[in-house]
């Protein structure tokens, strides 16, 4: 049975952190990983949201602030797939649309996806749901890492105790 969306709504249009602070910011120097480059003024082409919540026994974490980014003189370069603050809204920002998913996501912050470590999280049991336009579905374990990072889309990962309901965030953009 899947656990339903909450009904308190949690509006991050004003990017405050979601989640009590868990993980350190990340650190990167811009090399590129994978294909993906860190670039000073990430084009607008294509720019969609995300949102990432990850819960550890019923409690939300925030996600770091500057995921996907890293110092370059008084500025930042970024990579396609990036956060900006710690409210767990992810920026996708490219030069053409395209498939960028969770994977991507978490190879950029350079942290675990696996059945058995969520971002240094480990040896707990882990469910991952999507939301998108109010129906939230459960992933099976094989597909986490192909989730498509979607306009408006919620994705939750349940670490430990099993999640007692969904997130519900909202943003404008």
């Amino acid at each position: 049975m899947l656990p339903p969306i909450s009904s308190t709504v949690q509006d991050i249009t004003d990017n405050h952190r979601i989640g009590q602070p868990h993980w350190s910011d990340p650190q990167t120097d811009g090399a590129a990983i994978g294909s993906f480059n860190c670039v000073v003024n990430p084009p607008q082409t294509y720019h969609v949201h995300s949102h990432l919540s990850i819960i550890l026994n019923n409690e939300a974490l925030a996600i770091p602030q500057y995921v996907g980014a890293a110092p370059s003189g008084s500025t930042h370069c970024f990579y396609p797939i990036h956060t900006h603050d710690s409210s767990g809204k992810i920026h996708v920002e490219s030069t053409a649309a395209g498939t960028f998913t969770l994977g991507n996501l978490f190879d950029i912050w350079k942290q675990p996806l696996t059945n058995t470590d969520i971002a240094g999280i480990s040896g707990l049991p882990i469910e991952i749901y999507v939301t998108e336009g109010g129906v939230v579905t459960k992933v099976e374990e094989a597909d986490w890492k192909n989730i498509e990072l979607k306009d408006h889309r919620e994705v939750t990962i349940g670490v430990g105790t099993t999640i007692t309901e969904i997130p519900n965030i909202t943003w404008t953009d």
